[in-house]
């Protein structure tokens, strides 16, 4: 049965499956209810004392309680619910099926969907605000709608992923965009962001280029890599044109190199990548360790105060 009840009538059930929560997707939540209100009825039970303990949608309640204390709604705002009769067990499959088949939203429908809230006079600012995202999320998005239509679509239908789909959007010409896509969808090896924002950035890479020097011509050829040269072309401004499989080939060279190197010095994993530099992308999530030096040996003192002593006589002497 559908019933308006009081906000301050709802309780959280302790049946309820949700345990862990995101505070981002909280606050989007709640800048939803409060630009558009609620959407979708909660799920409750009768409970003592003339309550109603929320079996489905205990974000949203919490949103609304946020909300109240803010003085955006009130205390007994009437809330849409649907109220079941079910058993205690029930109850706890009913929360279970409203949050386990909950399906997030396709990257591309969402670039779609804000698009067209622009196009019809919403600035970036307000579309951001109304949803509680970030201003660089909603333009993120806004890039993706921009995309070659063989690349949004590839998107759309989870052809390709959003990673790659960004590394497209690192130019907006749709043109190169699309090549090269054609170029990597007949590869028979799977590209990455850094490779296809390389080479959405440059159609070729000289002999001289980094991932050149670190593959090697011959492994180059051999793989089945091409190489134009003009009449005064050396190995160094000789042109490579199968910029995926070069990219392929640096970075199964890079792995196999950070393996080495992870045994070498007794590390946990290294990630290795073939930018110049560390960008953002490549850091995010990632924080510094501070690690104190292990104390010293008895052997290691004796032989620093020796190393002491000597540079001691070594400085008189100078």
């Amino acid at each position: 049965m559908i019933k308006s009840i009081p906000l301050n009538k709802l309780v959280q059930s302790p049946r309820n499956v949700r345990r862990h929560t995101d505070r981002a997707a909280d606050a989007e939540l709640k800048a939803s209810i409060a630009a558009h209100g609620l959407l979708q009825n909660l799920i409750v039970r009768p409970a003592a004392k003339g309550k109603f303990e929320v079996e489905a949608g205990e974000r949203r309640r919490r949103a609304m309680l946020a909300l109240a204390d803010e003085k955006l709604l009130a205390r007994d705002h009437e809330v849409t619910c649907l109220v079941i009769e079910d058993s205690a067990e029930a109850a706890v499959e009913t929360s279970l099926a409203e949050n386990f088949h909950r399906l997030a939203m396709n990257p591309a429908d969402e670039a779609q969907a804000f698009a067209a809230l622009v196009a019809g006079g919403a600035t970036v600012e307000d579309v951001a605000r109304r949803f509680g995202l970030t201003v660089r999320f909603v333009e993120g998005r806004l890039r993706l709608a921009t995309l070659a239509p063989v690349v949004f679509a590839a998107l759309a239908s989870g052809e390709i992923t959003l990673d790659i789909a960004k590394a497209f959007g690192a130019t907006s010409d749709q043109e190169i965009q699309a090549r090269v896509f054609e170029q990597v969808s007949s590869a028979y090896y799977a590209p990455n962001p850094d490779s296809i924002r390389r080479m959405v950035l440059s159609g070729t890479v000289r002999g001289s280029d980094p991932r050149a020097r670190l593959v090697g011509r011959d492994a180059y050829i051999a793989a089945g890599g091409r190489i134009e040269r003009e009449l005064f072309d050396n190995d160094d401004s000789e042109s490579w044109v199968d910029v995926a499989l070069l990219e392929s080939l640096a970075a199964t060279k890079m792995e196999e190199q950070a393996k080495a190197l992870a045994a070498e010095q007794g590390l946990a994993w290294v990630k290795p990548t073939l930018d110049p530099y560390a960008s953002h992308d490549l850091v995010e999530g990632l924080v510094r360790l501070p690690a104190e030096p292990a104390p010293l040996t008895e052997a290691e003192t004796a032989r620093l105060d020796e190393l002491d002593a000597s540079y001691d006589e070594h400085a008189a002497i100078l």
